[in-house]
């Protein structure tokens, strides 16, 4: 699934639960850059993401993707791959280019859980705004 679609499809829960199975598989993100991020420079990449996932069956594939948004979507907003997509914690990065000073651009960022048994599970940060403030 692509990282807009991933994103679209996040808020369900989608996991297995239930019938004497595994927990239902669960994932959560958490942004610890605040809104709006502010930074420096035309291209850069901040680790700002970290994720947690319960449930399923331990066998964890982790994935990201970016959603630009807004009237004319730039494309300027990407996400890194998670830094450890078999583990049930990790992190992954926010990354920009191009941008000239004081330009606002804005994204949804998420990541969603595959598990050994084919239960999903996904979420987004909903809109985040990112500035160039030097």
């Amino acid at each position: 699934m692509t990282g807009t679609g991933m994103i679209m499809a996040a808020g369900g829960p989608y996991g297995t639960g239930g019938g004497g199975g595994p927990p239902a598989l669960r994932i959560t993100m958490s942004n610890t850059g605040g809104s709006p991020v502010n930074v420096s420079g035309a291209d850069g990449t901040v680790n700002i993401f970290t994720y947690s996932v319960t449930g399923g069956d331990g066998n964890y594939t982790v994935s990201a993707g970016a959603a630009n948004i807004g009237p004319n979507p730039s494309g300027k907003l990407g996400q890194g791959n998670p830094s450890a997509p078999h583990s049930p914690t990790g992190s992954f990065s926010m990354t920009w280019s191009g941008f000239v000073v004081n330009e606002i651009e804005a994204a949804y960022f998420g990541c969603s859980v595959v598990d050994g048994t084919g239960a999903f599970d996904s979420t987004s940060t909903g809109s985040l705004s990112v500035k160039r403030t030097s």
